[in-house]
């Protein structure tokens, strides 16, 4: 966990209100329910709170944020149950933040971000609650999604024409590079009838390769290296796109087998 209250050792109440320096001691509970919660936010980021809380902003939680979504992933993976419940709640406690931070700057409140997510859920899902058609399958429950999300942007007027282009650049800079690799990928597919050819991503991936080997046949400096090493992992990830595999996930599986193979060969020299 990153710059968050540890909640693995008890406090002993009993013993701090002896102490005559113990302050604030009405937040100490032995069990806590979501308005206790949101009062100890509130706290650590008030004047006489915690320094720390108080001067964080959007960006300077940036990190922090990114940080914790990636140890839920490693609890996740690890099917680590006990830390899971613990990463998703400093997860959690980043969204709050966010939202103390935005109702002192007067941008928005924690209740408007649980109102416009509870409203994005109602629209999203009329074959739940409403009188659409029942989805088929999980692939169908994301078709609708999918679908009513397009809707509410071209409502929105953020599908003109001289705006359409720029609905891949949308996607942010600061995803990992296979995840925004797969995600402009499949909406160049979906949205601008890009190619979505298997046999043809193969032949590019065969150009590249034949041309670092006709480079390193003729001792000739290879020039562009990194444009070339991001041709081939591009044309990977869209060949995995089109195999209906998560590239992501593949990667990390091959890398944890990597791992596990050097530290075998190791253990036997």
């Amino acid at each position: 966990m990153t710059n968050s209250i540890s909640t693995d050792k008890k406090v002993n109440k009993s013993i701090l209100l002896h102490d005559s320096k113990a302050r604030n001691m009405e937040y100490v509970k032995e069990n806590y329910l979501w308005e206790d919660l949101l009062a100890i936010v509130k706290k650590l980021r008030a004047p006489d709170g915690c320094p720390w809380d108080r001067a964080q902003t959007h960006e300077s939680m940036r990190s922090c944020l990114i940080e914790e979504c990636y140890e839920v992933i490693e609890a996740v993976d690890n099917k680590d149950i006990l830390n899971l419940r613990e990463e998703l709640g400093d997860v959690m406690l980043q969204v709050l933040l966010h939202s103390e931070i935005a109702r002192d700057e007067q941008e928005f409140t924690l209740d408007e971000v649980i109102n416009e997510l509870a409203k994005k859920l109602i629209r999203r899902h009329p074959h739940v609650f409403g009188d659409g058609e029942p989805a088929k399958d999980t692939n169908d429950g994301l078709s609708k999604w999918e679908a009513i999300k397009l809707k509410e942007k071209a409502e929105a007027s953020l599908l003109k024409k001289e705006d359409k282009v720029n609905e891949l650049e949308k996607i942010p800079k600061s995803f990992p590079a296979i995840i925004r690799a797969q995600k402009v990928q499949k909406k160049a597919v979906n949205e601008f009838k890009a190619e979505n050819n298997s046999t043809s991503t193969v032949k590019n991936l065969k150009k590249l390769i034949s041309q670092y080997e006709s480079q390193q046949a003729n001792n000739l400096e290879i020039n562009n290296d990194q444009n070339l090493v991001g041709n081939l992992i591009f044309e990977v990830v869209k060949l995995s796109g089109e195999m209906g595999v998560n590239a992501e996930n593949s990667l990390t599986k091959a890398t944890e087998e990597y791992i596990n193979k050097v530290i075998r060969c190791s253990t036997y020299k």
